[in-house]
Parts: structure tokens; sequence; C-alpha cells
């Protein structure tokens, strides 16, 4: 996350813009050399006012750890954390509440721009799994950078159970202009909802300044979408 250290405001600002329930983000240190030994989920629990809950994927060289993390107005009631295979490791997190679970991934980049490692493609299996087995009660959104153009194999594999909210036709990427990051509904919780629309979503990616970001936001809007009259189950 090079830009970290020099804008360390960015998505703090970005998350109080928006004033989500849940926000999904990448490219997290955790005491790092390389971002100023900052706890950066806990900075942003701060800054926010929101929970902070971090998986790590990778224990960095230089110390410190790297991964993934979501931030709540809600306390999570479980949190599940499963490590996925690769050349650099991965990791998914999925945290529950009261009305769904919400997580977030980051697949590694592959030799082909939009086109993650071949390895990858061994970690949708667990990932469909784990939201199987959560999605069994309540509603499952994910969202991440998974370094995927729609079309790419991973995507097509992650589309057969996971149904895409924002809209993909819409460069989240500024060196591809393309999509590469997701926010995401299981698919049996999106063929019974009447209401989850992609505009109730916020995809940002701190790169490409003006469309959309890496960090998935579940915008207010959509929390009346859980708990009013149109709650997903």
């Amino acid at each position: 996350m090079r830009w970290w250290p020099r804008r360390p405001d960015r998505r703090p600002a970005a998350v109080l813009k928006e004033r989500p329930d849940f926000a999904g983000l990448q490219e997290l240190d955790v005491n790092a050399h390389r971002s100023g030994r900052v706890d950066q989920p806990a900075e942003l629990a701060r800054l926010t006012g929101m929970h902070a809950t971090f998986a790590k994927a990778i224990d960095l060289p230089t110390g410190g750890e790297y991964g993934v993390a979501v931030l709540s107005r809600e306390k999570p009631l479980s949190v599940v954390r499963k490590p996925l295979p690769g050349p650099e490791p991965r990791v998914l997190l999925l945290c529950e509440f009261t009305n769904c679970w919400f997580g977030t991934t980051h697949f590694d980049s592959g030799t082909v721009p939009g086109d993650p490692a071949p390895a990858h493609i061994m970690s949708v299996p667990i990932v469909s799994n784990a939201v199987a087995r959560c999605a069994a009660a309540k509603p499952v959104f994910l969202t991440g950078d998974w370094n995927a153009v729609p079309q790419s194999p991973l995507a097509e594999r992650m589309r057969g159970f996971l149904t895409t909210l924002n809209d993909t036709s819409k460069p989240t990427n500024g060196n591809l202009r393309r999509c590469i990051d997701y926010v995401t509904v299981d698919s049996a919780h999106a063929r019974r909802s009447r209401r989850a629309h992609a505009r109730n979503w916020h995809v940002d990616d701190g790169q490409y300044r003006g469309t959309q970001r890496r960090d998935g936001w579940l915008r207010e809007d959509c929390r009346q979408c859980l708990s009013n009259g149109g709650r997903l189950t």
C-alpha cells in the first residue's frame, strides 16, 4: 500500500464521507517497517469510530503483517479467516453481523494484467465453501480486489456462486481501465432479494481518482435494504 505514508488521511476521509455500515479494505499493514510501524486497521478504527477486524495474509520480511480488514459500525458476532493458496499467500475474511455476513479478500495479480495467478483458481472452492456455510443463515456480502477483469477465468468461477452488485462496465484500475474490484452478494440471497441494487454501493480505487475504488462500501441506504421491508432474507 504505497500511498499510505504519503496520504495517511485518504482512507479515513473516504470512510467518513460515505458513512458506511461496513467497509472492505485491502493492502493494509500492521506494524510494518515500510509504513512506519503503524497498526493501520487500529488507526482506521480510531479515526472513523468503527470496529476494525484484520486478517493476516503475509508475514513481512522486515517485520509486521500485511492483509485485509473489515470496518463496521456493529461489532462482529463471529469472524472467519481462511488462508488462500497462491504464489503470494492471501486470505479470506468474513465477519458475521446481526442481519448479514460481510467480508473481503484480495487475490494476487498474475503475469497477465487483469488475470490473476493461475494458482488463485484453487482459492475459488475455499471461498465458495466458506460463503455457502455462512449463507445458510443470512446473506453474505463479499467485496474485494480480485485483480481479475470480468471475463477472466477466476471472475467467471466466482460468479458461479456470487452475484455482482457494482457496475463492472466501469473501470476500477487506472492502468488497465477495466473493472478488477467487486462488490458481491451470495447468489442464493440475491435471487430472493428485490432490492440488492448496485446503486447502494460505492467502489473506489485509490489509484484511480474519480471513479471506483478497491474498498467496497455498504452505504447507509443499503442499511434500510437489510433492516426494513426489503431485508435480504
